[in-house]
C-alpha cells in the first residue's frame, strides 16, 4: 500500500475509505476522525479529538454520586462550545455565580457591556465566566441565540435563591432607565419582569423561580452606562460544558465542525445492585432539550425518553449504554463561521455563530438511567459517563497542522449513507463488534472489510487479508 508523505495516512481503495468514514463517527473513540470533504471542500484545517469521563450523579438531593432508587439524565450535541450537558449535584448548597461576559480577547474576558442615551440595548453576552469557587459549569459556558436575542441558562431550585443581577459601573448616582428580564419558553421571548425603576449604581436583582435561558434589555437610559450582569445561587445545576479546551484556544479557531460525537454509559456497580433500567434517543432539533430536563428527578423523564425511544431501545441498567450522534442533514457538517452581533448603540459582540444556534437547532441525544437499589438497600449505582467528541477547524495559527481532506466526494457519501442504515443504540459490552459488523456488511460500503481496522477487526473474526493503518492514522 502506497504511503502518503508526512503522516501514516494510508492510500486504500474507495470501499475502505468509506468505511473508515463511517467508523469515525460511530466509534470516534478508537478510530480517527475524516476531514469532511464535498465537492467544495478545499480548505486547509486541523483535526481534533478529545473526550472527557465523569460519574453519573443522581437527580435527587442526597450528597451521595451514587443513584439510590434514582434518576440521572445526560445530554450530548453537535456543538464544540456546547459538548455535553449534565446535572451537577450540589447538596451542601454551595454558592456558585457567573458574570456575562460580551466577548474575549487576548487579555481576557470582557465583562461590561455599553449602553447608550435613549437606546433600546439587548444585551449579547458571548459567555459567562465563573467568580465562585463551585463551578457547575466549570470555568465558563456560552450563549445561545434564538428569534433575534441572546441569552444564557441559570438555573433555579425550590428552596434555594437565584438571582440574575444587573449592575452599573459608571453611571452618576441615579439616572432613569427599565431594565427588562425574559425568559425564552419554546421560541418565544417571555417579559418576566417590566421595571420601570431608577436605574442606579446599586442595579437591580431579578429572583428566578425556573431554570431557562434568560436574556437582559435595557430602555432609554438617560445617560450612557457600562452594565455588568452575573447570575448567582446555591441550588445543582444543569451544568453547561464546552468541548475540552476549547475556552482557552478559542483565539486560534477561525471556523470549526464537529464530527464524531459518542456517548458510552458503564455500570460498574457491584452484581447484586445492578438493577433498573437506561434508555436514550436522538429526539430531533425540533425538540429543545430543556422540555426534557424539566422532567428530570420523576418517573416522567424516564417515560418521555422511554417512549421517545421506543422499547427497543431500552436496555437493562446492568448493560450500561453507547450510543452516537448522527447527521441529519448537509446543514450539521457545515464549518460553522463567525459573525458579529451589533446591538443597536452598544458594543460588538463576536464569536462563533454555533454559539448563537440554540440547542434545539443542533442535533442531540438524551440518556437517562433509572436506578433500582436492589437487594442491597444500602447500596448505589455507580455510573461512568465517556463521552467522545473528534472534529475539525480552520486556524492561521502555525502551531498546529492543517492539511486538505484526501477522501473523495463520492468516499463520503458512501460513508454517510452506511452511517444512515447503521443501529445507533447499543448495549456496551456488544457495540464494538456490532458496529464493526454493520460497517462491514452494508451494501453502499461493498461487503465484508472488516480486516481492514487492523487487530480489532480480526477480533470479530475476520481476516486481515487487507489489513491498513486506518487504526494509526486514517485515511484523512
Amino acid at each position: 500500500m502506497k504511503r502518503l508523505k508526512g503522516d501514516l495516512q494510508t492510500s486504500v481503495s474507495t470501499k475502505s475509505v468509506a468505511a473508515a468514514v463511517a467508523a469515525s463517527f460511530a466509534l470516534p473513540s478508537d478510530f480517527p476522525p475524516y476531514r469532511m470533504r464535498n465537492e467544495y471542500s478545499t480548505e486547509e484545517t486541523a483535526l481534533f479529538k478529545v473526550f472527557e469521563e465523569h460519574p453519573a450523579m443522581g437527580l435527587g438531593t442526597g450528597s451521595s454520586e451514587q443513584l439510590r432508587s434514582d434518576f440521572h439524565m445526560e445530554f450530548i450535541f453537535q456543538d464544540l462550545l456546547r459538548n455535553r450537558i449534565s446535572y451537577v449535584r450540589n447538596p451542601t448548597n454551595a454558592p456558585w455565580s457567573y458574570q456575562w461576559a460580551f466577548g474575549r480577547t487576548a487579555s481576557g474576558d470582557t465583562p461590561n457591556f455599553l449602553v447608550q442615551p435613549s437606546s433600546i440595548d439587548w444585551l449579547a453576552p458571548s459567555h459567562a465566566f465563573a467568580t465562585s469557587t463551585f463551578r457547575p459549569h466549570s470555568d465558563a459556558y456560552f450563549a445561545e441565540y434564538d428569534n433575534g436575542n441572546t441569552g444564557l441558562w441559570v438555573d433555579a431550585m425550590s428552596g434555594a435563591t437565584s438571582l440574575l443581577t444587573v449592575t452599573f459601573s459608571t453611571p452618576p448616582s441615579a439616572t432613569s432607565g427599565q431594565i427588562f428580564c425574559y425568559r425564552w419558553n419554546n421560541g418565544v421571548w417571555v417579559d418576566f419582569a417590566n421595571l420601570p425603576t431608577v436605574i442606579a449604581q446599586a442595579g437591580y436583582s431579578f429572583t428566578l423561580t425556573q431554570s431557562g435561558l434568560y436574556a437582559i434589555m435595557i430602555r432609554q437610559p438617560t445617560v450612557a452606562a457600562n452594565v455588568i450582569v452575573t447570575s448567582s445561587g446555591s441550588c445543582g445545576c444543569w451544568g453547561h460544558f464546552s468541548a475540552p479546551y476549547i475556552y482557552n484556544n478559542a483565539s486560534s479557531i477561525e471556523s470549526a465542525r464537529t464530527l464524531g460525537h459518542s456517548i458510552l454509559v458503564k455500570n460498574v456497580t457491584n452484581m447484586q445492585t445492578k438493577q433498573g433500567s437506561i434508555t436514550g434517543v436522538q429526539p430531533g432539533k425540533s425538540r429543545h432539550w430543556s422540555s426534557f430536563a424539566t422532567q428530570a428527578g420523576t418517573e416522567d423523564a424516564f417515560v418521555a425518553v422511554r417512549d421517545y425511544a421506543g422499547a427497543a431501545n431500552t436496555r437493562p441498567l446492568e448493560t450500561g449504554f453507547y450510543g452516537f450522534i448522527k447527521p441529519t442533514e448537509e446543514e450539521d457538517l457545515k464549518l460553522r463561521e463567525p459573525f458579529t452581533v451589533t446591538s443597536t448603540v452598544g458594543t460588538n459582540t463576536t464569536f462563533w455563530s454555533y454559539a448563537r444556534t440554540p440547542t434545539l437547532r443542533t442535533e442531540y441525544i438524551v440518556v437517562v438511567a433509572q436506578a433500582a437499589n436492589g437487594s442491597n438497600p444500602s447500596g448505589g449505582q455507580n455510573l461512568l459517563v465517556r463521552t467522545d467528541l473528534a472534529g475539525e477547524y480552520e486556524t492561521s495559527n502555525q502551531f498546529f497542522n492543517v492539511d486538505k481532506p484526501r477522501a473523495e466526494p463520492a468516499d463520503w457519501r458512501d460513508g454517510m449513507e452506511a452511517l444512515a442504515s447503521m443501529q445507533q443504540f447499543y448495549e456496551n459490552p456488544t457495540h464494538w463488534k456490532r458496529i464493526l459488523s454493520t460497517i462491514g456488511s452494508v451494501a453502499s460500503v461493498g461487503g465484508r472489510i472488516l480486516s481492514l481496522f487492523g487487530p480489532k477487526g480480526a477480533a470479530v473474526g475476520v481476516p486481515m487479508s487487507m489489513a491498513g493503518d486506518i487504526m494509526k492514522g486514517g485515511f484523512q
